[in-house]
């Protein structure tokens, strides 16, 4: 039993409950900031230092994945919202470790592999620099906030994360309706790539990560990536669906347009590989998509899954 107390921010979302579940599983304190009281809960308001700073005292880590989807439309006002609900929280967990008596041991701050950009077909690892445009912006700030603050006692790693595979997500609950209905084949060019991680790898990781002694930037994604064209596919044999056209980039960005979504997620991508973990030998349970996939669909069949 490990009495150890973990301070997760942002831990209602999908990966923050599954960290909780985890590591409450494991024995350990889990104190969650959120926008609302309740158990095991502390109000805070994601911006300012306040009451809810004495939990980081003396814990062993403090794990921060804030930041609201950023699948809504980017409008100049949206992509403020996307960046604030990020870098705030993130400055905010900084100065509140800098003025710990007895700081975290270990922060971990979520990114994510846009940092790369738009990066094609090329190999990107964590020794790649960041690309252009909104996404690579984004996450730049989003690590400066962490990364440029002084706190030597307190040892950092940037979590990139790639789309993460789990039954619960909105983005698998979409692409699976999609290949269920016949509908499910590559956007746009399909040549995209995908850097996916199935959930409990993700939970693996940041587990590893707290007792590993890697700092700065790691990538959470799985070592295979795939194009979209190759994920759809995947999608499409595991509900016995036959192949169907690629919807065209013109018609997925007249669609997300008019739903008030970002057609830019969906049609750019990145191959990014987790060259720091695998070097330092951790091992997925999930390193190619369609096993990941069939583990967390609904409709396959449970002996598919322990296969």
């Amino acid at each position: 039993m490990d009495a150890s107390k973990i301070v997760i921010a942002g831990g209602t979302g999908l990966i923050g409950s599954l960290l909780r579940s985890r590591f409450e599983d494991q024995g350990r304190e889990v104190v969650v900031l959120s926008r609302r009281e309740g158990k095991g809960q502390i109000k805070w308001d994601g911006k300012t230092h306040g009451f809810w700073a004495q939990s980081l005292e003396g814990a062993d880590a403090v794990i921060n994945l804030s930041g609201v989807s950023v699948a809504m439309a980017w409008t100049e006002k949206n992509k403020r919202v996307i960046e604030d609900s990020r870098v705030q929280p993130t400055q905010a967990i900084a100065e509140a470790v800098r003025k710990c008596g007895t700081p975290p041991k270990v922060w971990i701050n979520a990114s994510a592999v846009g940092f790369y950009g738009d990066a094609g077909p090329r190999e990107v690892s964590e020794a790649t620099r960041a690309g252009s445009g909104f996404m690579g912006d984004l996450c730049k700030k989003w690590e400066s906030a962490c990364l440029s603050e002084d706190t030597p006692r307190t040892r950092k790693v940037v979590a990139r994360l790639g789309v993460v595979l789990d039954r619960n997500s909105p983005f698998i609950k979409a692409a699976s309706m999609a290949a269920k209905l016949g509908v499910g084949g590559a956007l746009g060019s399909g040549k995209q790539y995908v850097s996916w991680v199935h959930s409990q790898d993700v939970l693996r990781m940041f587990e590893w990560c707290l007792y590993e002694p890697v700092t700065g930037p790691i990538n959470v994604c799985a070592p295979y990536p795939v194009t979209n064209s190759e994920f759809m596919a995947a999608l499409r044999r595991l509900y016995f669906r036959p192949p169907v056209p690629a919807a065209p980039a013109g018609l997925l960005k007249l669609f997300a347009g008019l739903v008030g979504k970002e057609s830019e997620v969906l049609l750019t991508g990145q191959r990014a590989v987790p060259e720091i973990a695998l070097s330092r030998g951790f091992r997925f349970k999930f390193e190619r998509v369609e096993p990941a996939l069939a583990d967390v669909l609904d409709a396959v069949p449970e002996a598919w899954k322990s296969a």
